[in-house]
């Protein structure tokens, strides 16, 4: 049967970068939604769900919106079958 690995990471807007910006935990930090995404696919990893971890509501032209601040990924891989 088949067993699967999970990850999850945030992934947020900063305004001061003016892009979405992950932080690894060695203090090192990934620039751009698309190159945090493309980064775990290249090493294996499925991305499962891109929900919203944090946002707002804020008032425009007659309506409201919501803006997410930050996302939460989720990834899954494959684990080695062990011989």
């Amino acid at each position: 049967m088949q067993q699967w690995q999970y990850r999850t990471v945030i992934i947020a807007y900063e305004r001061k970068e003016k892009d979405w910006v992950l932080h690894h935990a060695d203090g090192s930090k990934l620039m751009g939604l698309q190159a945090a995404l493309d980064s775990y696919g290249e090493k294996g990893w499925e991305l499962v769900s891109l929900t919203p971890e944090e946002s707002h509501i804020v008032a425009g032209l007659g309506r409201w919106y919501r803006d997410v601040a930050s996302y939460r990924a989720t990834f899954k891989r494959p684990v080695a079958e062990k011989a």
